[in-house]
């Protein structure tokens, strides 16, 4: 018999696994969100060249 803080064999080896696989999921959301902050940055930085040149305007030519 198991005492309250104890865990079976099988019970934990379920828990090491639905462990890894919330490590899976947040993982695979700190991907997509690493990969939409990046096209945000392509996107400010086109704005940002985009306001440059009209701020150049006749004087870059």
């Amino acid at each position: 018999m198991l005492r309250a803080d104890e865990v079976g064999a099988r019970n934990a080896k379920r828990l090491l696994v639905v462990g890894e696989l919330a490590l899976d999921v947040l993982q695979l959301l700190s991907g997509e969100l690493i990969a939409v902050v990046r096209l945000l940055r392509a996107r400010i930085k086109l704005l940002q060249l985009t306001e440059d040149a009209l701020r150049l305007g006749p004087f870059g030519r």
